[in-house]
Parts: C-alpha cells; sequence; structure tokens
C-alpha cells in the first residue's frame, strides 16, 4: 500500500480502503446479529530495510494514516449543518468491547 519509506498513502488508497470498510461493517453486522463483537485492529508494517527505530516509526506512523483516512470515509452523526448537529459530529467515541 505504501511507497518504500512513505507514510503518505498512494491517490487510489480511497477506494481500496472504502471497500475494505465495506467488508468490515459487514462483518460486524453478521456478527451483531449472532451476539459477537469485534474489535478491529490496525497494525503498521515496514519492509525491514534500514535501522529498526526508522521501520517501528515508519510502522507506527502507517496505522495512524491508515486509521485518520478510515475515519475520514466514516459518515458523520449527522449531515445538518446547524451549530447543535456540528457539535455532536466533534466528538471521540470510546467503547469497552468484550468478545463472545
Amino acid at each position: 500500500l505504501f511507497a518504500r519509506g512513505s507514510t503518505t498513502l498512494p491517490p487510489d488508497s480511497e477506494q481500496v480502503l472504502a471497500a475494505h470498510l465495506e467488508r468490515i461493517r459487514e462483518l460486524d453486522a453478521l456478527g451483531q446479529a449472532s451476539g459477537r463483537t469485534f474489535t478491529l485492529e490496525i497494525e503498521g508494517h515496514a519492509d525491514g530495510d534500514g535501522p529498526p527505530e526508522r521501520n517501528d516509526s515508519l510502522s507506527f506512523i502507517r496505522a495512524s494514516v491508515v486509521r485518520a483516512a478510515i475515519d475520514n470515509l466514516r459518515e458523520p452523526l449527522s449531515q445538518d449543518p446547524s451549530d447543535a448537529a456540528k457539535r455532536a459530529n466533534r466528538r471521540v467515541e470510546l467503547r469497552l468491547v468484550s468478545s463472545r
């Protein structure tokens, strides 16, 4: 997905991530229907060339970049342009998730 030594997503990555996100939503809905809960983990990786510290940094940043891209693909709570709706969209959600 990333070019060597890069933390920048390529131009076509939004389509790729959107397709994966749609599939994740489908699987989550199936899981919820059967009483199961899933947690999405995003883990970055590097190719191993270069110093370990640099690769660790690349891995962390790549995961963060993908997380941000996925968050940007998510729809806000409300499309309403009112101040109250905008306030509701500026949020952080914390969830305690258990698996069965």
